[in-house]
């Protein structure tokens, strides 16, 4: 196979891309600048959605695409430390498209939504998670050491299919003695099945895959870690892997730790899981030691979020 490379002519800077050979479908993100004298105005994040031709170095808006140049607003952000610098996923699974962004230090947020037909799908903001604090017991107090800012949310994800995804989300609480408590609320994998429906699809919550308990004080922080997603691989074009050798990495590590454990687990166990569930008329909360123990590998190592690695 004969590829063609070609510099692209952009007018805005890049800060992450991730591309869906099958479609000729180029994903790049454009940040907020943040020295743009309109930022009290609101801060935005813009998805570009590009055509590619192999053989040819121009390129064009996809035609597919509801709107190629896809912009999320946020004209809520009152918070000195409301500025999204950091992309952590940007995946592509048919017509879904998810995006993952956070400001590296206290926030982050997820979005899903179709890019052929345009609604968003589903959303987890820290004004959404924020508003979990009513779930959290007496005993726990939400950390507000950020000087009277909101404290720190931040919600992970990825998907597994184009009709399936999962989610990992983590308010810090503390306990009275100011020690780091784990809350099992906000320490478990949710899995989630998008419905059929053409436009404004429905979210089912599936099962909860619940995390194991940390010893001594440590504190979990789930972050999803896991390579591109090619529901229909192609053997032919570049890129594409078989879902059943994709590997899903949980990393366990707060940020100032270089070394953290990790949980390694194929995302076949996961959409089984998912698929087990289904018919449940309840959402199901599973125990770490139902599923982890037989389906999964803990190991630590240098922080997952530094290296790829996720297929096998």
């Amino acid at each position: 196979m004969k590829l063609y490379c070609s510099p692209l002519d952009l007018e805005f800077s890049v800060v992450a891309a991730t591309v869906d050979p099958a479609r000729d479908l180029l994903a790049l993100v454009e940040l907020h600048p943040p020295d743009d004298p309109d930022a009290d105005e609101g801060l935005w994040v813009r998805i570009h959605l590009i055509r590619i031709f192999q053989g040819c170095p121009h390129w064009t808006p996809h035609p597919d695409a509801h709107d190629p140049a896809e912009q999320i607003d946020f004209y809520e952000c009152t918070s000195p430390f409301r500025y999204y610098s950091e992309v952590f996923t940007l995946r592509i699974a048919g017509t879904r498209l998810m995006l993952n962004v956070g400001d590296g230090i206290a926030f982050s947020s997820l979005y899903l939504w179709d890019w052929t037909t345009g609604p968003l799908i589903f959303e987890r903001t820290p004004e959404e998670i924020w508003s979990m604090q009513d779930d959290l017991p007496d005993s726990l107090q939400l950390n507000t050491d950020l000087e009277g800012n909101e404290p720190g949310q931040w919600c992970f994800g990825d998907m597994l299919s184009p009709d399936a995804f999962i989610t990992a989300q983590y308010i810090q609480t503390y306990t009275s003695d100011e020690q780091p408590h784990r809350e099992e609320v906000f320490c478990g994998i949710d899995v989630f099945r998008i419905g059929q429906e053409a436009r404004h699809p429905s979210v089912l919550h599936l099962i909860t895959l619940m995390l194991p308990v940390p010893v001594r004080d440590f504190t979990i922080k789930p972050n999803i870690v896991a390579g591109s997603c090619s529901p229909q691989p192609d053997p032919r074009t570049p890129f594409s892997c078989d879902p059943s050798s994709r590997i899903i990495v949980i990393d366990l590590g707060d940020l100032e730790s270089p070394i953290a454990p990790c949980i390694v687990v194929p995302q076949s166990i996961l959409i089984a899981l998912a698929e087990k569930y289904d018919a449940e008329d309840e959402r199901m909360k599973i125990p770490w030691e139902e599923w982890g123990p037989q389906n999964t590998r803990v190991i630590e190592t240098a922080r997952s979020g530094h290296c790829l690695r996720a297929f096998r």
